[in-house]
């Protein structure tokens, strides 16, 4: 009796083990806390790629790049990026160095997972509202994201005039420079000198510009050709005056303070020949060196061939003249 109480006991104790097992598989997942001091939580966890550091790319204006305008349009490139900072850093008159910080880019698409967006923007700055006057500039775009940071930098001159050469002249081929001009110049001064700083022209070209001085174009065919320039690069210097009114009341123009920027064009002599015009026989022949090399050549070879026939006819005489004499 002993033993069969036993055993009875035993199943009843696996039959509870069982029982308690399957209801608690069965039970709904909120209701498996074991006391009231139970908490859950959710925790979020983003895996970036490590490949995809932030890209920042001025594609515009170009780095040493000049302008006569106030409004610098800058154009950019991200990629992998949260925000953006813009810093403007230059050399003020004291010579003390400046920088002034911009709007900060915000892209509006960022990517609801990682946080940072890939595209192209456009920033405008205004140096007048800014503040900031003729100098040059160094812009910084500074990217950054959640696992990194970039930066892309470039240079440019704001200036009150500037020089690019335009098609050069068909007859004489002398190079054509076109001068832009920021507002409120009122004179132009052109020196046109060679690599060693010396002027080539003669006096500087001055060109008056009549009022209301609102920024404009000069176009101008530099005389190389009358001069006897020979091919090869030069420089352009541009100063610029202002039209003021001083303390005694008159009219005078004054210099304008901005950066020295040489300006570079290039001139091919027309119709050059491999060798310098040394005048006399050959002063209008326009000979190369080749020309005149393979002329040397042909006026040897006859030279010697006369010779030849001169001697070869002289001996003949001799011979003659010696049997005749014996």
């Amino acid at each position: 009796m002993t033993k069969t109480r036993k055993k009875l006991v035993g199943l009843l104790g696996l039959s509870f083990v069982a029982i308690m097992t399957t209801v608690a598989y069965f039970m709904p997942e909120g209701a498996r806390a074991t006391g009231p001091d139970t908490v859950t939580e959710t925790i979020r966890v983003t895996v970036y790629d490590r490949e995809k550091h932030p890209v920042v790319k001025i594609t515009s204006p170009e780095s040493e790049s000049s302008t006569v305008s106030p409004d610098i349009t800058v154009n950019f490139d991200y990629e992998n990026t949260q925000y953006i900072d813009f810093e403007l850093a230059y050399v003020d008159e004291d010579g003390n160095p400046q920088t002034v910080s911009l709007p900060r880019f915000n892209p509006e698409n960022l990517d609801p997972t990682f946080n940072y967006d890939t595209g192209s923007n456009t920033l405008t700055i205004n140096l007048d509202t800014l503040g900031l006057s003729y100098a040059n500039y160094v812009l910084t775009a500074k990217a950054y994201s959640p696992i990194g940071y970039a930066e892309d930098t470039i240079e440019f001159n704001y200036v009150p005039a500037k020089v690019e050469q335009g098609a050069s002249d068909e007859t004489t081929n002398d190079p054509v420079i076109v001068i832009d001009y920021d507002e409120g110049v009122a004179k132009i001064e052109v020196t046109v000198t060679d690599k060693n700083g010396n002027p080539i022209l003669g006096d500087p070209m001055v060109f008056e510009i009549d009022e209301p001085y609102e920024g404009g174009q000069i176009i101008k065919t530099l005389p190389f050709s009358s001069y006897g320039l020979e091919s090869g690069e030069y420089n352009v210097i541009v100063k610029t005056y202002k039209y003021v009114q001083n303390a005694e009341g008159e009219w005078e123009y004054v210099l304008i303070e901005s950066p020295v920027t040489i300006f570079v064009i290039g001139y091919t002599q027309p119709n050059a020949p491999a060798i310098p015009d040394t005048g006399g026989l050959f002063k209008n022949l326009n000979a190369t060196k080749s020309d005149l090399i393979m002329t040397s050549i042909i006026a040897f070879a006859a030279v010697l061939i006369i010779s030849s026939v001169i001697l070869t006819r002289r001996k003949k005489d001799y011979r003659k003249n010696y049997r005749i004499k014996k």
